[in-house]
């Protein structure tokens, strides 16, 4: 298990129909953690323009669409983060606040235009470069050391699964947090779908290869790993 080091389980395969490949899917059973075991890693293939253009793995997303078009529907998802952010912690001007994995830039965009002015991204490869191309403020991974302990607020919207080491990249975000700063976190939840994975819309094994899970019994060891704090 990539979360807590236990041995995993065989769960089931599933088809992958951008890359036309089955992939194998297993469960630890002390933590609930499901992956994909031989994930497709050829980033630069995965999440390029087509990835971005809703021509990739996932065809219900088209980020260049949702910051080139006013009326798209993720606005209200951008207003809801902000919204209910605003009922956790103060948010001003003067909040620094990071969307990890911020893809093309949409919610870095929405909160600089809706008071949060000191709102930046992160994120590698060409969303990174396509949310620049577009005005919105992108670190690199060389500027993003040079935060550590700045952020108010970092937010982690779908990203969880897209990810190889979630512990890892947690630890990293931790890092970048204020002593007591808010880390706001969104993903599937594969608990309701143990028995049924394969026929879940949310398994797209070319991009979604980490699956986590609240209905769990989880010892000391295996919660620390899981939790950044």
């Amino acid at each position: 298990c990539r979360v807590c080091g236990g041995a995993s389980n065989p769960l089931c395969d599933v088809y992958g129909r951008f890359s036309h490949r089955s992939y194998e899917v297993r469960r630890c059973p002390i933590c609930g953690f499901s992956f994909v075991a031989d994930p497709w890693t050829d980033w630069e293939a995965i999440y390029n323009e087509q990835y971005y253009d809703g021509r990739g793995p996932d065809k219900l997303v088209n980020y260049r669409d949702e910051l080139e078009n006013p009326t798209t529907v993720r606005r209200y998802e951008w207003q809801g983060i902000l919204r209910w952010v605003k009922t956790l912690c103060p948010v001003g001007p003067a909040t620094c606040w990071l969307d990890y994995g911020c893809g093309s830039g949409g919610l870095v965009a929405f909160l600089g235009a809706n008071g949060v002015p000191k709102a930046v991204g992160f994120d590698r490869g060409r969303g990174a470069d396509i949310a620049r191309e577009h005005g919105a403020p992108v670190l690199t991974e060389h500027q993003l050391h040079d935060w550590d302990g700045s952020f108010d607020i970092v937010t982690l919207i779908e990203v969880l699964e897209h990810t190889l080491d979630p512990v890892a990249d947690l630890g990293r975000i931790r890092s970048l947090l204020k002593p007591d700063g808010l880390l706001v976190v969104t993903t599937g939840n594969a608990a309701p779908f143990r028995r049924r994975f394969e026929r879940w819309r949310y398994v797209v094994p070319e991009i979604h290869i980490s699956y986590r899970s609240e209905e769990r019994r989880v010892g000391k060891e295996c919660r620390s790993r899981w939790s950044p704090y």
